[in-house]
């Protein structure tokens, strides 16, 4: 009886150390689609205008003409902190480095929520570049 109740502990606690690291992993889970998802403050319009107010155009990149959509990736914590920029998609050096530095610079966004919990998000984004003609 006495090895039986040994056991039935032993047992208990493996399952307490299962719940705690579950617990933990999902602590460092990050999540592509959760129930709501992180959001800029003020919404997309902001974010947009927050691209837009900026952005710089590198020099470089200006004299040669060179345009496109850098993508890049980043998380949003449970805390709403921008973390872990890099770029996904790049069309440029100096171009991605711009984009990677603004996107860096973005304010705390609204966490995004899973089952009701602040959870890690992982957020992709294009930033397009685009030389306008001057008439």
């Amino acid at each position: 009886m006495k090895y039986l109740h040994i056991l039935l502990v032993l047992f208990s606690l493996i399952f307490v150390v299962d719940a705690y690291a579950q617990d933990k992993k999902s602590n460092d889970e990050i999540y592509y689609k959760v129930d709501v998802m992180p959001e800029f403050p003020g919404g997309m319009d902001d974010l947009s205008y927050f691209f837009y107010t900026h952005l710089k155009y590198p020099d470089d990149a200006k004299k040669d003409k060179i345009e496109g959509t850098v993508y890049v990736g980043f998380v949003v914590d449970e805390t709403g902190k921008v973390k872990n920029v890099k770029v996904i998609k790049g069309v440029h050096p100096s171009l991605d480095k711009e984009a990677v530095r603004v996107a860096s610079q973005m304010p705390n966004w609204t966490p995004g929520k899973h089952n009701g919990k602040n959870v890690k998000v992982q957020f992709n984004l294009p930033v397009k570049f685009a030389l306008e003609e001057l008439n």
